[in-house]
């Protein structure tokens, strides 16, 4: 699948604008502000008619000039409709975005220099260069007139008193995992978390992990979210600290093999609610024959923790096209039994999950038959990892190409075979000999 956010360029080297189609020089500057010209599109599904680049800022009928005599453009101006954004109509804007000002305090200047001079309703600070994924929102206030940090900016057709609480059913699916993720790690890095990547990397997993326990949870409404108002306060951001670490211990509960009982999501409640921010517009979770969207999540969160995590103890990650190729060479079926006795992060396991499904859906057979195989599949796939840790981050993984992690399991392969996990020795002994392992072993 082509990747929606990635800038496009002519034969002579040029980047194609999003907007127009024309050619224009390849900048920093410019990359940044095409990425999020897609941003806006793709994600928060404004047309392309409501956006324009490179606006001059007007007051009344003047435009503004720096004190060298320059023009001062926007980077993006949002207007609330084509008319007012084919007339350039300052009084019908509904954001400004500001596109790699060196600081966000300097990105926030600019805004506000922009935003007092023009109707617009708020403004985004973004930073999208190389590993760089920063955004941060605001939202003007006319009594008094200020700026305040949001909590996001409303979809096309939407109000900015929308954001925050959506129902299940509202919650998109995210086309820019791997930005989603890196902005999320990079909330954590922001708000000047101690520890290093390692550390930061599995409190983001603690976190996934509780968004897909509430996603599978019943109910209409999230108990991952944070409203505009809890993010306003102390209290409110510890109210929402609170509810994901509630989340995150019934996933202990649901997994008493992988988490101890007295651990917790380390960073502080305001880290938390700056990653909720981010998360809680979106849903991981598929339905179970909506391969291409499993195979996008999943491939995403294996990037991220291959670039996070380090390499430790003999322990490298394999790279996905070789894991891909040994897949196809192997070619199981939803009637194969999956083992990795050494599963690190779990690539091997979710590939051939991957390969499996594809097959499936792809398949001529009827719609309950593939159910009832992907079903069958996914009781089929198993996993041994010595490292607690790791095993951690393949139980998340295997979530976010499509769950099968209830075979997932902490032990050493090498050791005491008594003490594998009862779920890999009752498939082992029933399913690969048929005979308990007291007469065999």
């Amino acid at each position: 699948m082509a990747d929606l956010f990635e800038v496009e360029f002519d034969e002579e080297g040029k980047l194609i604008d999003f907007l127009s189609g024309t050619p224009l020089v390849r900048t920093p500057e410019e990359l940044v502000r095409q990425k999020y010209l897609r941003i806006l599109h793709h994600e928060y599904k404004f047309p392309k008619a409501l956006m324009r680049r490179e606006v001059a800022i007007q007051r009344g009928s003047d435009v503004l000039k720096d004190i060298s005599g320059n023009v001062i453009r926007a980077d993006i101006m949002v207007y609330a409709d084509k008319a007012a954004a084919d007339a350039n109509n300052q009084g019908q804007i509904l954001f400004i975005v500001e596109c790699k000002a060196p600081s966000e305090t300097e990105g926030y200047n600019q805004l506000v220099s922009y935003i007092y001079n023009t109707s617009a309703e708020g403004g985004v600070w973004y930073n999208g260069s190389g590993k760089t994924d920063e955004a941060r929102y605001y939202r003007r206030f006319s009594s008094p007139n200020s700026l305040k940090p949001w909590i996001g900016i409303p979809r096309h057709s939407e109000t900015w008193n929308a954001i925050g609480r959506r129902r299940k059913t509202d919650l998109l699916k995210p086309k820019d995992v791997k930005g989603l993720l890196r902005r999320c790690h990079n909330r954590l890095h922001g708000r000047g978390v101690d520890g290093d990547e390692e550390d930061l990397t599995m409190d983001m997993v603690r976190i996934i992990l509780a968004k897909a326990m509430d996603e599978e949870q019943p109910g209409e409404l999230p108990s991952f979210y944070c409203t505009t108002d809890e993010y306003q306060t102390t209290a409110g951001v510890e109210a929402v600290s609170d509810r994901i670490q509630t989340l995150f211990d019934e996933v202990k509960r649901a997994n008493p093999d992988v988490f101890t009982g007295h651990e917790r999501i380390t960073v502080g409640p305001r880290a938390i609610a700056d990653v909720v921010v981010e998360l809680q517009e979106y849903r991981l979770l598929s339905d179970a024959g909506a391969g291409v969207e499993w195979d996008i999540m999943g491939h995403a969160y294996e990037q991220y923790t291959s670039v996070y995590l380090k390499r430790e103890k003999g322990q490298f990650f394999t790279n996905r096209l070789v894991i891909d190729a040994a897949v196809r060479i192997i070619n199981p079926d939803h009637t194969d039994l999956i083992l990795d006795p050494a599963g690190g992060s779990g690539g091997f396991l979710t590939g051939a999950m991957r390969y499996v499904r594809t097959k499936i859906t792809s398949s001529d057979d009827a719609p309950v038959a593939k159910s009832r195989q992907l079903d069958r599949h996914r009781k089929n796939l198993f996993l041994v990892e010595i490292n607690r840790r790791l095993t951690k981050v393949a139980k998340t993984a295997m979530i976010l190409n499509g769950d099968g992690h209830t075979g997932i399991t902490t032990g050493d392969s090498l050791g005491d075979y008594s003490k594998f996990d009862v779920a890999v020795r009752g498939c082992l002994e029933n399913r690969l000999w048929g005979i308990p392992a007291g007469d065999w072993m």
